[in-house]
């Protein structure tokens, strides 16, 4: 006796064997189109954390400019110091955010 369930990427039906792995896609083609699915996903993911690290860092040169103007920050002066561990942070891992999408791989 065979069950039936559809395909993850084009909803067609498919027969499913009593034994076995149950296929999740009814073909090759609906197979990558899956995948190349889940690459723009991730990308797109990506992307979204690069930007969110370029707002972080431009908010931290400000205040770095703002510092080199004489103005500074309120606090007990360890601010600076941690303007600066976060400013460095931040570009490091933009740099592997951005290293890992220029040569297609995940940076994770």
């Amino acid at each position: 006796m065979t069950k039936s369930h559809h395909c993850l990427s084009c909803g067609t039906e498919i027969q499913v064997a009593n034994s076995g792995r149950p296929r999740r896609y009814c073909s090759a083609a609906c197979r990558q189109a899956a995948y190349r699915a889940r690459a723009l996903v991730a990308a797109a993911a990506d992307r979204t954390a690069l930007a969110e690290l370029a707002v972080r860092l431009r908010d931290n040169a400000d205040r770095l400019w703002l510092i080199s103007q004489g103005w500074s920050p309120p606090g007990d002066g360890t601010a600076l110091d941690t303007l600066l561990t976060d400013t460095v942070a931040v570009a490091e891992e933009m740099f592997r955010l951005g290293d890992g999408m220029r040569d297609g791989t995940s940076p994770d």
